[in-house]
């Protein structure tokens, strides 16, 4: 079970990784794009902007993404889109290119917040389960109370279907 474990917490934080990092990149390139092609400050505007715009379209079409392909899918696919707008961004010899390249990674890096929350959302059930076995003292834990039975537990406060809980409160939780 360790290695689901280790799996699991592996596919889902690339996600946040790539987008702390692509938040951080552009405040670092940007007067170095901006030298090299000459931008002008409404060039260097778009440029930044088009990460957001590009992430927008990502917000909008992510759940359907992951409902189609499946979350741990959808993760990986959105990984590699992510690489291949960095490596867009690594060739680009014009300022299209990298508006284009921007937004691909904007999507991308969307589409991956979307999937990285659904899917541990989706897997958090597996560990609830068992921890449950666990504190029955199947396990040898002898009833003693584990951090995911904490979170498992206050993931349904307030939910009447007794079903897996809240996708914010085990994202906040995480």
């Amino acid at each position: 079970m360790k290695t689901f474990y280790i799996q699991a917490i592996l596919t889902a934080s690339i996600g946040g990784i790539l987008y702390g990092y692509d938040m951080g990149v552009i405040s670092g390139a940007l007067p170095s794009l901006t030298a090299y092609f000459q931008l002008s400050s409404i060039q260097q505007e778009w440029v930044v902007a088009l990460l957001y715009f590009g992430g927008g379209v990502g917000a909008a079409t992510g759940g359907f993404i992951c409902d189609l392909f499946g979350r741990k899918s959808a993760i990986l696919v959105t990984d590699v889109m992510f690489g291949f707008g960095a490596f867009l961004l690594y060739i680009a010899q014009s300022v299209s290119a990298i508006m284009v390249a921007r937004c691909i990674v904007g999507w991308a890096v969307a589409v991956s917040a979307i999937a990285d929350v659904a899917y541990l959302h989706e897997i958090s059930s597996v560990w609830a389960e068992r921890d449950e076995r666990e504190s029955q003292g199947h396990d040898g834990n002898n009833g003693n109370t584990t951090t995911n039975e904490i979170i498992r537990r206050n993931s349904q406060i307030g939910d009447n279907t007794g079903g897996r809980g809240s996708v914010v409160s085990v994202n906040e939780a995480c």
